[in-house]
């Protein structure tokens, strides 16, 4: 059983579980595209029309380079995207919007292909303390105070629509601190954790489908038990983790709407940050406060449950979670959480140290792994609800990491939330605590 964060497929508190392969030393951007040329801007085959010219530079035409980028073939800044044997290099990858760096990479938007680099797009803005973005296919899903807010993401601005009312009031809802996943989709329907109003006890699982329920309301699952509110909320495979506190960590069945306790099975005490399911392992995070494991550090034992003390794969203290294929990612620092370090550790054991992707990260707000990428955001600031300096980032570390990682993004007020799926790197910034000025981001992978 393997929990997926919700991209591709789903969120798993915290976490991506990708498919990707093997233990990731340090880091390396991607391959800047060559811009520099004597050209103009014009294409090789001026007009694009059915005849071959030669490229402005007056060397002869390079052959017909069928296969799509004319990295080799064409000079640099141009490359044959269209198939068409008639024309030859006709396309500028330095400014396309479809065909931006390379060829079939679309940026979304005609401005947005700079230098053959794809720039970072705007979706929504004007959003009031926005956290917990979760992706539910072509659509977006996040909070807002008492509402779960979503559009579609290619004309979000123009789509974005109330989903549902929140039971309870912003008052005890999580800040979004301790953890960004807060909403979990599978298929059509979105889960998240619901009170009564005005409480922090009896919160269940409720269930409300990507199109919105605000007339009728979401489903609860399970009865009401007492339990407070989950701190985050994860699953997959039909099931859902919530880990609530004093209450501990229960599982949630879909289809049966049913609840059970699981800290005993695995050994959770009072406090657990994140956790995720890969393959036959359940990898969890305990952020050193924990009566069960008062050392704290990221921990392992079998998905079946835990017949001794879980192993610590690292010491505390370390936050924040997302698995791709067998290895783990988190953010070391605690109290020097200025000076965070991005940690890659294979789930079946790293040594007690894991590898280094990236140092000196100023308070590390959210982590997300790919196969082929890890992303986070940091927000330079301790406290979210006081920060009004735009001093946040989204960074990027391409596999196999080996440069030094890559800024997507910088200069942002409290970015909380990063996502991946195939084709895009999503992030969410909550703004400051007084104005409506969060907004979301997408930049094409």
């Amino acid at each position: 059983m393997v929990f997926v964060r919700a991209r591709s497929a789903v969120t798993l508190s915290l976490l991506v579980l990708g498919a990707a392969a093997g233990l990731v030393p340090a880091c390396i951007s991607d391959t800047p595209v060559n811009t520099s040329s004597s050209d103009s801007g014009t294409s090789p085959t001026g007009t694009g029309t059915s005849t071959t010219t030669a490229p402005p530079d007056g060397s002869t035409p390079p052959p017909n380079d069928a296969g799509g980028d004319g990295a080799t073939a064409c000079p640099a800044g141009f490359a044959e995207c269209d198939d068409d044997p008639k024309t030859v290099c006709e396309t500028d990858t330095r400014t396309s919007a479809a065909h931006c760096g390379k060829c079939k990479r679309a940026c979304g938007g005609a401005a947005l292909c700079q230098a053959g680099e794809c720039q970072a797009e705007k979706l929504a803005d004007g959003l009031q303390k926005p956290m917990g973005l979760a992706l539910a296919g072509p659509r977006l899903v996040w909070y807002e105070g008492d509402i779960i807010r979503g559009c579609r993401a290619d004309d979000c601005n123009a789509s974005k629509i109330v989903l549902v009312d929140v039971m309870g009031s912003a008052t005890n809802f999580p800040t979004g601190l301790q953890s960004p996943r807060q909403i979990y989709v599978e298929g059509s329907n979105f889960y998240f954790s619901q009170c009564p109003s005005g409480s922090n006890s009896d919160c269940r699982i409720a269930a409300c489908d990507v199109g919105g329920c605000k007339l009728t309301g979401a489903t609860f699952l399970a009865p009401a038990n007492g339990d407070r509110r989950a701190a985050w909320v994860m699953g997959g495979g039909g099931q859902i983790f919530t880990h609530q506190g004093l209450d501990g960590l229960y599982r949630t069945d879909i289809a049966a709407k049913t609840q059970t306790y699981e800290s005993g099975k695995y050994r959770i005490g009072d406090q657990l940050q994140a956790a995720a399911i890969t393959g036959q392992r359940f990898v969890f995070l305990d952020d050193n406060a924990s009566l069960a494991n008062p050392t704290g550090g990221l921990f392992v034992c079998p998905v079946s449950g835990c017949t001794a003390a879980p192993t610590r794969l690292l010491p505390p203290p370390v936050k924040h979670l997302s698995i791709a294929g067998d290895t783990a990612f988190v953010a070391t620092g605690g109290a020097a959480a200025a000076t965070a370090s991005i940690i890659g550790c294979d789930t079946s054991g790293c040594a007690g140290s894991g590898n280094v992707v990236a140092t000196n990260q100023a308070y590390v707000s959210d982590i997300a792994a790919t196969d082929d990428s890890v992303y986070w955001t940091t927000v330079g600031a301790q406290l979210v609800e006081t920060n009004s300096t735009p001093v946040g980032t989204v960074m990027r570390c391409a596999k196999p990491c080996t440069g030094g990682p890559q800024k997507l993004a910088d200069s942002l007020i409290n970015p909380v939330s990063v996502l991946a799926d195939a084709t895009y790197v999503y992030w969410l910034v909550r703004g400051t605590t007084a104005g409506a000025n969060g907004s979301v981001w997408r930049k094409r992978r």
